[in-house]
C-alpha cells in the first residue's frame, strides 16, 4: 500500500534494492546518517521519512568495504509526497552482459519517475612517452580494455566517472590480451565534480641518453587536476 507523508515538510520513501549482482545494499546520506542497513536484493524496506531537503545519498556493498557511487537525492520540491527509491542496474555492468550501471530511481504514486542524478568526475588520458618500445599501448579502466592500439601523442576525449567510486587504471603493451600483461597500475578515487588528466611520460626501457640535468627520465605517469 502507498503510504502518505504524516506531515507536509516531510518525505515518504520506501527503498527496494533491484540490483541482482548484490546481495545487500546499505544507504547512507552526507554526512554519516545510516538510512537502509543489509537491504537484500528482492528486498522493499518499510516506509520511512525524512525532511523534504537536498541530500547526498552514498550506496555501500553489503559489508560497506566498497562505495558504488553517490547520488543527489534532491527532495526539496517534494514536500508531503511519496515514492519508491529503486536501486536498478548492476554494480557491475562488464560482468553482466553490459547490461545498465547501478543507479537510482524515484517511482511516485502519480506514476512518474525520476532518476536521481550521480555525482561524477571527469577523467582523460595523455600518451605523451616516447619510448619505441610502448608507442601505442592498450588502456584498461576496471580491468576492461577501454582503448586497444593507442598511440603515441594522442589523447582520449575526456569521459565521465562515477565520484567516490575507486576506478583501476591500467596501462599494458599493444596486442595484450588482458590487464594482467600491464606494465603500469594504479587505483584512484576521483572527487565529485572534478576533472583529472593523465599524462604518461618518461621512458620504460633502457639504452636512452640521460637528462643532461640529472633528472630521472623513468617512466611514469603524472596526475594534473586543473
Amino acid at each position: 500500500n502507498v503510504k502518505t507523508s504524516d506531515s507536509t515538510g516531510n518525505f515518504s520513501f520506501l527503498f527496494f534494492n533491484g540490483a541482482t549482482d548484490e546481495p545487500g545494499l546499505n544507504v547512507i546520506a552526507t554526512p554519516n546518517w545510516l538510512l537502509e542497513h543489509g537491504a537484500k536484493y528482492g528486498d522493499a524496506l518499510p516506509y520511512q521519512q525524512i525532511w523534504h531537503g537536498w541530500y547526498e545519498w552514498d550506496i555501500y556493498n553489503q559489508d560497506s568495504s566498497a562505495n558504488l557511487g553517490k547520488w543527489i537525492a534532491d527532495f526539496t520540491n517534494y514536500s508531503g509526497q511519496t515514492a519508491v527509491i529503486l536501486a536498478s542496474g548492476f554494480a557491475e555492468p562488464d560482468s553482466n552482459g553490459s547490461g545498465p550501471e547501478l543507479n537510482l530511481f524515484a517511482a511516485f504514486a502519480s506514476g512518474n519517475v525520476v532518476q536521481l542524478p550521480p555525482e561524477i568526475a571527469f577523467y582523460q588520458f595523455l600518451h605523451n612517452c616516447a619510448d619505441p618500445s610502448i608507442d601505442t599501448i592498450d588502456i584498461y579502466l576496471n580491468g576492461k580494455k577501454r582503448f586497444a592500439g593507442f598511440p603515441f601523442r594522442t589523447a582520449m576525449p575526456a569521459m565521465t566517472v562515477k565520484a567516490g567510486v575507486p576506478v583501476t587504471i591500467a596501462l599494458a603493451p599493444k596486442n595484450s590480451v588482458s590487464a594482467s600483461s600491464a606494465f603500469w597500475t594504479k587505483t584512484d578515487t576521483f572527487g565529485v565534480d572534478t576533472f583529472y588528466i593523465n599524462t604518461a611520460t618518461g621512458l620504460l626501457g633502457t639504452g636512452f641518453a640521460p637528462n643532461p640535468g640529472g633528472i630521472s627520465t623513468g617512466f611514469q605517469v603524472l596526475k594534473k587536476v586543473p
